[in-house]
């Protein structure tokens, strides 16, 4: 016979699994990354992710909804790694960030998975990334004209981030 203290515990795990609760200390973010998608011969399309305040991070590799990454501070740079948990076929999956700290826009990098189809620019790309919170960063990056080999499409981008709780080594 199981005990009815021993059952809710079991029920509260449960419920904490199913519903996908991670760790609450844990990386939190919000803000938006828009893409703008251009294929000649056919309408612009978009596509982004929207993170409301206060949106919590899983650590990889992620499982239910929701979004699951890291982000990390290492010798004066910025790095970032977001991927949609239960991400579609279609439309924005993944990105990558790498910007040198400071609040003048420098040389950024940046990956931006569509589907299964990675956009890379490393030179088409700015940003600043200015420390905020605990262990945070606001980030700000903008690239155009990035390309991804084999794919007619190109992809400009507007990031607006902001993550606390962030490995700062």
């Amino acid at each position: 016979m199981i005990r009815p203290a021993t059952l809710s515990i079991v029920l509260t795990s449960l419920g904490a699994l199913s519903l996908g609760c991670s760790d609450p200390d844990g990386l939190r973010a919000f803000g938006d990354v828009n893409l703008t998608v251009r294929q000649s011969g056919q309408p612009d399309g978009s596509t982004s992710f929207h993170l409301p305040s206060d949106t919590v991070i899983d650590a990889p590799p992620g499982v239910g909804a929701g979004f699951y990454g890291t982000c990390a501070r290492t010798n004066g740079r910025w790095s970032v790694d977001l991927t949609r948990a239960d991400g579609p076929d279609v439309g924005l999956r993944r990105v990558v960030l790498d910007v040198p700290e400071g609040s003048a826009a420098a040389s950024a990098s940046a990956t931006f998975t569509l589907g299964t189809t990675a956009f890379t620019g490393t030179a088409r790309c700015t940003g600043t990334a200015v420390s905020f919170g605990d262990n945070g960063v606001r980030l700000n990056a903008t690239c155009t004209n990035i390309a991804a080999s084999g794919d007619p499409r190109t992809v400009d981008a507007a990031v607006a981030l902001t993550l606390e709780r962030c490995t700062v080594r």
